[in-house]
């Protein structure tokens, strides 16, 4: 169950982050984060850490960190197509467009009338070669730290 003064301050991150004012993003989800650190929480919420990680890649060009925050929430929380809009985003910032379009389409199976991933897929499909669209589903974690291990790219 999340904590109340914790989503006030998750709320008012989206909305921020709605505004693409990013270090103000980042600032209430990392507040979100804090509550939860302080009443000892078992079970974070990823939410927080997902929106966080994208708006500190944005804000504060700390692309990897960014990166490993929305990891960590897709894998924590693998059935929230949000969290994989997330991360195919920090990829992008990354430069890691196969990556991204991965993520999308994680999102995708997940969630296939999620509008703003299909939205991502598409216009990211049309700059990719075929043999990246044609191979998204399988070992997507494992190419993701595989990705990561190598550093930027197209």
């Amino acid at each position: 169950m999340p904590i109340v003064s914790a989503e006030k301050f998750f709320v008012k991150g989206l909305e921020a982050l709605e505004d693409r004012n990013f270090i103000d993003g980042a600032m209430f989800f990392r507040r979100a984060m804090d509550i939860e650190t302080q009443r000892r929480v078992q079970q974070p919420d990823m939410r927080y850490l997902s929106y966080y990680g994208l708006c500190r890649a944005h804000a504060h060009s700390r692309v990897q960190e960014g990166l490993h925050a929305c990891i960590r929430a897709a894998r924590t929380r693998s059935q929230d197509p949000d969290m994989f809009l997330n991360l195919g985003r920090v990829f992008l910032m990354a430069r890691q467009k196969s990556s991204a379009y991965r993520a999308f389409q994680a999102g995708l199976d997940i969630e296939p009338g999620h509008e703003t991933l299909a939205l991502e897929s598409s216009r990211l499909a049309r700059r990719l070669p075929r043999s990246v669209t044609a191979r998204h589903g399988e070992g997507f974690f494992a190419r993701i730290r595989s990705a990561l291990s190598r550093g930027p790219q197209a």
